[in-house]
């Protein structure tokens, strides 16, 4: 399944941030290589994210995101959504339409 997470960090505390953030980033870039995550956009100051998850469920996804050192700081929301250009090319029609 795949899964749209649209988050915010909230400030993190200076002495936290440097002790977790290498953390933060390889498990992100390990999520990355194991193709859990899909597309990963950030604003410029690292404040606001939209991340594209591959995962099996819900749950899974819930899990993953519990595993952020950086977790208790996220504000987020997420969406299962459908990679179009896959569908489109699978046979997919708009379901609006028939």
């Amino acid at each position: 399944m795949l899964f749209m997470l649209t988050m915010s960090l909230r400030p993190v505390p200076k002495e936290e941030y440097l002790a977790k953030g290498r953390l933060e980033n390889e498990y992100t870039q390990q999520l990355m290589a194991q193709g859990i995550i899909q597309q990963f956009h950030v604003t410029q100051d690292h404040r606001q994210y939209w991340i594209v998850f591959s995962v099996d469920s819900e749950d899974m996804l819930i899990t993953t995101l519990n595993k952020f050192p950086f977790y208790p700081y996220f504000d987020f929301q997420y969406h299962p959504v459908t990679d179009m250009v896959a569908a489109v090319a699978d046979g997919m029609v708009d379901p609006n339409l028939e």
